[in-house]
């Protein structure tokens, strides 16, 4: 009788090739293509890289940021003297964002801290560093952009840093140059409507040219019978009553001044830029009682019609009546009036007494009272500053005038516009140029303007452009906002 071996066997199976490969090897593999990976992106450059020539580095250091309408879009990285020492190199680095700031055309300056009677610009850098502000060229977003990576830095801020991007430009020559300096101010009775940026000799020496550029939303005012005179220093007029001293302005003291006005002519015609005008040497009081009205605006300004909302609070027991003034615009909304009103006007406070709230239209001196929802109905979405609320048809319209779809778009950035309120020939017009508007969330905030609530809030933000409603002022304790149109 056999008895079973003490001794197990073994039976031997083959493994395949690939298993025998440790699976470190795997994890191996995947750290090396990470590393791979890491390695690329430490190499891709930072940005894009800039050399900028300046005559003076004014305490500019390594570091020091790049900046264009407030933010900042590249950094200083190496500055060094010129290879004849005639001026500095500086070296930066712009952003991956901003790389169509590195154009033909494109303008760089070091921003330092000046005091003039125009006005006071970088105080920021007097205790703070210094930085590099840029203009990008007017081509900068187009096809016919060049690259550049090499640049000349200009001296100081150019005297249209402000105004930056359209305009009229206009050349006003002269015999002398009238004392008017860089920056000086072009007026339409006595509203500023442009600036000077340069005087130079003429080709042939004989007189001066005096480069100007009207804003763009006063370009209309400017035609072939416009007058140009040149309102520099102070005029003294002595007589048996005694002296009497006028001047323009402080600022016109000190860098002169232009004046401009239009006259009625048969023959007038538009102008473009770099048209030539005679500087006179003073203008005549007729021109300014005979010139015609001149419509800054190829449409009529958009009517607004005042809503007053009221309410009571309770203090120490005793009731005291509230109330909050605001404008709305009325458009059509499936074939029927709608009026445009910030949903503020229609949304009671929190020290409110209940069921005291209300808002009504004043229409013609009259009263309408706004039916209001719960909450009110928005335009634009649920989280809208926007309100939309019937207009009371059987009340004429603000103006006479609705404004329809086909006037109305939805901006993509800031652009130069009008701010207006009132009816017909009542209308009163705001200017709000690019430079004082900034992108925000879902808004744009305004900077440099004193509006009062109580006058602009509500009102309809008209593009200088064409004309079309953009927008809406609104006006709270934080300050003024463009809210674009949904």
């Amino acid at each position: 009788m056999n008895e079973p071996s003490p001794f197990p066997v073994a039976e031997i199976a083959t493994r395949s090739s690939i298993r025998k490969a440790s699976r470190l090897w795997w994890l191996t593999g995947v750290c090396l293509v990470i590393a791979a990976v890491l390695v690329w992106s430490s190499m891709k450059p930072a940005g894009i890289a800039l050399t900028i020539s300046f005559d003076d580095g004014h305490g500019l250091k390594v570091g020091d940021k790049i900046r264009h309408r407030g933010i900042e879009i590249g950094h200083v990285v190496n500055i060094r003297l010129a290879d004849d020492m005639s001026g500095i190199k500086v070296e930066a680095i712009l952003d991956h964002d901003a790389s169509s700031v590195a154009t033909q055309g494109a303008r760089f300056w070091i921003v330092r801290p000046r005091i003039e009677v125009s006005g006071v610009s970088g105080l920021d850098t007097a205790v703070g560093p210094k930085y590099i502000r840029v203009i990008p060229s007017p081509q900068a977003n187009s096809g016919d952009a060049i690259a550049q990576r090499t640049f000349r830095g200009l001296a100081s801020q150019p005297a249209d840093a402000d105004g930056e991007i359209g305009g009229l430009e206009l050349v006003l020559r002269a015999a002398h140059r009238h004392g008017i300096h860089e920056s000086a101010p072009v007026t339409w009775r006595g509203v500023q409507v442009g600036r000077v940026l340069s005087t130079n000799l003429s080709p042939n020496s004989l007189t001066v040219d005096i480069r100007v550029r009207i804003d763009e939303g006063y370009r209309r005012l400017i035609r072939s019978s416009s007058k140009f005179w040149a309102t520099s220093g102070i005029d003294i007029d002595l007589g048996v009553t005694g002296m009497e001293v006028s001047a323009e302005s402080l600022a016109t003291i000190v860098r002169g001044g232009i004046s401009v006005i239009t006259l009625d002519a048969d023959n007038t015609s538009a102008v473009n830029n770099g048209d030539v005008f005679r500087l006179l040497d003073e203008g005549a009081e007729e021109w300014l009682k005979q010139a015609p009205a001149i419509n800054l605006m190829d449409f009529n300004p958009v009517a607004t019609v005042p809503v007053v909302a009221t309410w009571r609070e309770s203090f120490l027991g005793i009731a005291r009546e509230k109330k909050s003034e605001a404008s709305a615009w009325v458009t059509a909304v499936n074939g029927e009036a709608q009026a445009i009103i910030p949903v503020d006007m229609l949304t009671a406070p929190k020290s409110a007494i209940e069921e005291s709230f209300m808002a009504k239209f004043q229409i013609a001196k009259q009263s309408a009272p706004i039916s209001i929802d719960e909450p009110p109905s928005r335009w634009g979405g649920d989280d809208s500053l926007l309100a939309k609320v019937p207009y009371p048809s059987p009340n004429p319209l603000p103006g006479g005038r609705v404004v329809l779809a086909e006037r109305m778009r939805t901006p993509t950035q800031t652009e130069d516009c009008f701010v207006v309120r009132g009816e017909a020939e009542n209308t009163t017009m705001q200017w709000l140029g690019r430079e004082s508007l900034s992108l925000g969330d879902r808004r744009w905030n305004v900077a440099g303007v004193e509006l009062s609530r109580s006058m602009w809030h509500g009102s309809p933000v008209i593009a200088a452009s064409d004309q079309f409603v953009i927008g809406v002022l609104l006006l709270d304790s934080s300050g003024a906002q463009v809210v674009p149109l949904p």
